[in-house]
């Protein structure tokens, strides 16, 4: 069973193995593309899965849709159906012709095995998405994967090495220019926030890391972001 402790987190910081902010899909307007639905589908899994519009997904290639299922069916804690499109995506697709992907598929996997406590394949499937990011040079999945680790550890109470791997996201993220990193960003300093609130450590820390995070958020136009920060602080 999962930890209420867990729960709760996930509650307030909007935890996933990625963050996206909330976007609506109207059926009648063009066909969502592939990253805009990978936006939308933390917030919008219900609609976008299990009713009509389900036909917004039906443009995509096999590879994608199964990606864009298997985040849905895990937000929506349905896990073996996750678990299924997973295990079916892995033995069917070959990754090398797409190797983001096959790293997008490794931390979503490595984030359903988390909630599912079969910690020693998550923390591995976590490694190896870092380990795929750093051979192609991909700085944003190596952060990416670096504060899905942190976020592991968190959830393990591995509070220490949780705060190592956010650090070297952090010093990723000191000479990264992509259009992502103000998100990444806020996640990272929720990720760390999320640690020194549960162990009671630095709470002046976790009061000016979520000051930043709003202002961040506050440049992201994003509100459920800068609610997740407001919520740090009680406000």
């Amino acid at each position: 069973m999962i930890k209420i402790q867990v729960l709760i987190f996930y509650a307030i910081f909007f935890q996933s193995s990625f963050l996206f902010a909330q976007q609506d899909i109207d059926p009648n307007n063009d066909l969502p593309t592939f990253e805009e639905l990978e936006i939308a589908i933390t917030n919008s899994a219900e609609k976008i899965l299990l009713s009509d519009n389900s036909k917004i997904i039906s443009h995509l290639k096999d590879i994608e849709r199964n990606y864009i299922k298997a985040i849905g069916n895990k937000n929506l804690g349905h896990f073996e159906m996750a678990d299924s499109i997973l295990e079916f995506s892995f033995v069917q697709y070959n990754f090398q012709e797409d190797s983001l992907l096959y790293i997008k598929y490794l931390l979503v996997l490595a984030d359903l095995q988390k909630i599912e406590m079969d910690n020693k394949e998550s923390i591995s499937n976590l490694n190896k998405a870092f380990q795929v990011a750093f051979q192609l040079k991909d700085t944003s999945y190596m952060i990416t994967s670096k504060i899905s680790q942190g976020e592991f550890y968190r959830a393990t109470h591995n509070f220490n090495q949780g705060l190592k791997s956010l650090e070297i996201a952090e010093k990723f993220l000191e000479t990264y220019k992509g259009k992502d990193k103000i998100r990444l960003q806020v996640r990272l300093y929720q990720r760390r926030s999320s640690i020194f609130l549960e162990t009671k450590t630095y709470p002046d820390s976790i009061e000016q890391m979520s000051l930043k995070t709003i202002a961040l958020t506050k440049q992201l136009k994003d509100a459920d972001l800068e609610a997740g920060a407001n919520n740090i602080l009680g406000f």
